[in-house]
């Protein structure tokens, strides 16, 4: 049993696939597999993955399923006592791994992660992201403002089977927000304020539909979190309202893209009270240009720093 499982999930990712595999290869920890989920690509990724040899462990769907339904049949197929992820585009320092477990192993932490170097198509990096809290029990900073990245998560594998967590089969959008709530709100969370990892952003990666479900799914997890762990919500009322409201900006953002810019402007504007974030948002809606400026993935992800929205 390897140590580490790395589970990668694929679908038409050939692009950048080799690059991010050998991300894996370059580890100066080396006890770890691959899971490649391979969900039905149509392209030549199955034969990327396949090329570097029997540590990567390839595994085909035969139908497309959802981002959440794939990362789930994935995390079964992994044998590590830790769970990481790395997506298709992405990539990792080449201590990663080693720099994760020299703290985690033996700790408390069920979860762990760092922080990334967020790079364009060209791999030009433009934005460094630092984890913002400390370790320990998180769950309420991580309401105000979700900060796990999807790059550099490290899970302990028997954490997940002895509370029955994995990702929600039926989400598309937010399934590792849903997840890493849970288990935020069982077990203190190791954070490691340095880069160990690269994630690459794409200018038109956010579809409406996404948007959508953005808002959807967060409410669903919201809701669960809030139903199951009853003293966790009467302690975090205001977290909740603020992740409530960050809910309610997607929906808005969805209502702008598709023409229906008043009801935008509504729920928007009811979230005044809990940010001044919010008032800026509202205003921002009444000039299209400057709305359509500040979405622009490498514009709000530099403004996101100050303004501490998503």
């Amino acid at each position: 049993m390897p140590k580490i499982s790395v589970v990668m999930n694929c679908h038409n990712g050939a692009s950048f696939l080799k690059e991010s595999i050998q991300s894996v290869f370059n580890q100066t920890f080396t006890d770890w597999e691959i899971i490649f989920f391979n969900n039905f690509s149509t392209d030549n990724s199955e034969e990327i993955a396949h090329s570097f040899g029997n540590k990567v462990k390839v595994f085909n769907s035969q139908k497309l399923l959802n981002l959440g339904h794939a990362r789930a049949e994935a995390l079964n197929l992994s044998n590590g006592e830790w769970i990481t992820f790395l997506d298709t585009d992405d990539l990792w320092m080449k201590k990663k791994l080693e720099i994760q477990l020299e703290e985690i192993e033996g700790s408390d932490f069920a979860l762990g992660y760092s922080g990334v170097t967020e790079i364009d198509q060209m791999g030009k990096a433009f934005r460094k992201q630092i984890p913002k809290y400390n370790s320990g029990y998180i769950f309420n900073d991580q309401l105000q403002n979700f900060e796990i990245n999807m790059v550099t998560p490290i899970i302990n594998a028997n954490f997940l089977s002895m509370n029955n967590l994995n990702f929600n089969h039926n989400f598309t959008a937010s399934e590792e927000y849903n997840l890493f709530m849970k288990i935020c709100a069982l077990s203190p969370v190791m954070v490691q304020k340095k880069i160990l990892g690269s994630y690459r952003i794409y200018e038109d990666s956010l579809t409406n539909k996404f948007m959508k479900n953005w808002a959807s799914e967060r409410f669903e997890t919201l809701d669960y979190l809030k139903d199951t762990h009853k003293k966790i919500f009467d302690l975090n009322k205001k977290g909740f309202e603020a992740a409530y409201a960050r809910g309610e900006y997607y929906l808005a953002r969805y209502h702008y893209e598709n023409g229906n810019k008043n009801q935008a402007k509504t729920l928007i504007k009811k979230n005044i009270h809990v940010s001044m974030v919010y008032l800026f948002l509202y205003l921002m809606a009444n000039i299209p240009l400057l709305w359509k400026f500040f979405h622009k993935r490498k514009v709000k992800s530099l403004l996101s720093k100050f303004l501490k929205i998503n």
